[in-house]
């Protein structure tokens, strides 16, 4: 009986693992271009953090993007200046337009180079600026999970 009990206990565990390990890749067709917004199948990582907010850090070959899906009408359609704040450093596109998914949501899509996936492994991310005017704060607790996240990919994606 104690041996069943303890096969149990540890199939189950086992199955929390899994299901708990955010490093593994799902396929998911996405649009990552801005200029035609076909779907492409990718493969990717992704993370929800405050007000429902995803970022979903995407692999379409040798191409690596961040993708965040946001929940407030940060300015849907409009182009502008799009930084994200990682601590005391910054990755800067000059020219990124916020997508309209629907009413209540949109996303901007970036590509990611090494360089700002390993920012994001050490730092996380602590704010979205866009068109520098409006401002979205990313608590320390989400912070951790996008660290966590980029870790993940940085090791699945960047040779060694």
């Amino acid at each position: 009986m104690k041996t069943v009990i303890l096969c149990c206990i540890i199939l189950f565990s086992d199955f929390v693992t899994v299901a708990q390990n955010p490093c593994n890749f799902k396929s998911d067709s996405v649009v990552v271009n801005r200029f035609d917004y076909k779907k492409e199948l990718v493969e990717l990582i992704e993370v929800t953090i405050k007000n429902n907010y995803q970022l979903q850090f995407i692999k379409d070959g040798k191409t690596t993007f961040l993708k965040i899906i946001v929940r407030d009408n940060l300015g849907f359609g409009q182009i502008g200046e799009f930084m994200l704040v990682c601590g005391k450093k910054q990755i800067y596109n000059k020219d990124t337009k916020l997508v309209p998914i629907d009413k209540t949501s949109g996303y901007f899509v970036i590509e990611l180079n090494p360089n700002y996936i390993q920012t994001l492994k050490d730092l996380g991310l602590t704010k979205l600026i866009f068109r520098d005017t409006v401002e979205f704060l990313i608590p320390k607790t989400d912070s951790d999970k996008i660290k966590q996240t980029a870790t993940c990919f940085f090791d699945m994606v960047v040779p060694k």
